[in-house]
């Protein structure tokens, strides 16, 4: 089989799937445009810290892995853990009106951030908004796999997550600027509270699809256990190196997208601004260009072989990252920001295909669980470990860095606990700089080992993915 093939509706193989009278006939240009704009305020409350992450490194006193944490595995514990259970209420109530409730809950934890006058106060609200986005994408992605048919999924939520350059180059530029002008706190007051109103416009634009609806055949099974989705995924090698190759993909791009707009501001001298308009445009180009070509090109090549499906993602990573590690080696700033831009297309170009493709492997009510367990490695491994490891390589760098150019000075104690003195202000500038550097250097070995478990994963995927209604669990 080198397709699913949905039959068309009134065909004379198939009748046409019934359609649910709440549903009604939804514009697709709605549903993308609506969807759109939710992610672009999910994204941009994510990846938020990516503009303030210095500013709030200087104003609290914070070492990178501190910083790293923050970013990261604050939000990606709370993520992992209510993600799971959101993902089963999913299956079996409103996604619209889970998704609605979502966004006020992450919106409203974001503008907390900006009152947190410790540590670890702005610890908690991260973990806040944690909470809030776990519901998002697992019901999202289920959503369009009933939206949309199986060989216009991976394509459909290209164009959606086109939010993400989007809301990083906004997250970026503007957030860049705040800081630089208003502080970072003032960040968080602007992006928040708007996104308390885009729950309203969920809840009165989009309407729920039958489960199965773009499938040619309603799902009107009971909902499967968790140990039974685990158990039916645990026999399906190609979700299980789909997963990790994605979850490896965002080791190395969180982390990047965390911690490239310091690497920018120590290595080349630029102030809040100017960094985090670069980055921007780095994010805006790689992920714009990378998100829409990657699903259409594997939808393309899907349609003539499923196993493109991973193929793709392997030889892109494998191109890319010789691209991404010139980038970090440049003195020249030019040099370093199309290289990047070039080096990190892959890491948005597959993302939405790998999640997209996991769905073909399932049936429909397991589509928000698989989801949402996709999702967990993904923020666990790549959300989570990615910024707190490059914060840790960071230091360790740094350290290193430090110890060569004083004589063996301790870093932490010189260069963090309190400003240094005109003695080791040079060094230790330059041992941070370098400290970035040699970590994102480092943490790049990551997309390597992603395109092995895609290239594992093509053995099996034309293999697994069958009609829907012809999977059953044991």
């Amino acid at each position: 089989m080198s397709q699913i093939d949905v039959p068309a509706p009134g065909s004379a193989t198939s009748a046409a799937p019934p359609t649910a009278p709440a549903y009604g006939e939804q514009s697709k240009v709605k549903i993308i445009v609506v969807l759109m704009v939710v992610y672009t305020f999910n994204y941009m409350d994510r990846v938020i810290f990516a503009s303030v992450g210095e500013a709030v490194k200087q104003d609290l006193a914070l070492s990178d892995f501190q910083l790293g944490l923050l970013g990261g595995l604050a939000f990606a514990a709370f993520y992992t853990l209510f993600g799971v259970p959101l993902a089963r209420v999913a299956e079996r109530v409103s996604r619209v009106g889970i998704i609605a409730v979502c966004v006020a809950v992450w919106s409203a934890m974001t503008a907390l951030c900006g009152t947190a006058q410790t540590y670890w106060q702005l610890l908690m609200f991260r973990m806040g908004v944690g909470v809030g986005e776990a519901g998002f994408t697992p019901t999202v992605v289920s959503l369009i796999s009933d939206y949309f048919p199986p060989n216009r999924r991976a394509t459909a939520y290209s164009v959606i997550i086109l939010a993400v350059p989007l809301g990083s180059f906004i997250a970026a530029s503007l957030g860049g600027w705040i800081v630089e002008h208003y502080g970072w706190r003032t960040v968080f007051y602007v992006i928040g509270p708007p996104g308390m109103l885009l729950g309203l416009l969920v809840w009165f634009t989009l309407r729920e699809p039958p489960r199965g609806h773009s499938d040619g055949k309603l799902d009107t099974d009971a909902v499967p256990s968790m140990l039974e989705v685990l158990r039916y995924l645990g026999r399906k090698p190609a979700f299980i190196h789909l997963t990790l190759g994605a979850a490896l993909i965002g080791f190395v791009a969180y982390g990047n997208n965390f911690f490239l707009m310091p690497f920018l501001v120590r290595n080349f001298a630029l102030d809040h601004a100017e960094a985090g308009m670069l980055l921007g445009i780095i994010l805006a180009v790689s992920a714009s260009v990378g998100t829409l070509s990657g699903g259409l090109l594997c939808d393309w090549a899907g349609r003539r072989n499923l196993q493109w499906y991973a193929w793709l993602p392997a030889l892109g990573l494998l191109g890319s990252w010789p691209f991404y590690v010139l980038a970090l080696l440049q003195s020249s700033l030019v040099m370093a920001v199309i290289l990047m831009v070039l080096g990190s297309i892959t890491f948005y170009a597959f993302l939405p295909t790998t999640q997209t493709v996991t769905q073909g492997l399932v049936r429909p009510k397991m589509r928000a669980s698989t989801s949402a367990l996709h999702g967990l490695a993904s923020a666990m491994l790549g959300l989570a470990a990615g910024p707190a490891f490059l914060g840790f390589a960071s230091d360790l760098f740094a350290q290193r860095s430090f110890g060569l150019a004083s004589g063996g000075g301790n870093f932490s104690q010189i260069c963090e606990a309190s400003a240094p003195s005109a003695n080791f202000a040079g060094h230790c500038a330059a041992a941070t700089a370098e400290g970035i550097q040699y970590a994102l250097i480092t943490a790049s070995l990551g997309l390597v080992w992603a395109a092995f478990h895609y290239i594992r994963a093509a053995k099996t995927l034309k293999a697994e993915i069958i009609s829907p209604y012809e999977q059953k669990i044991d």
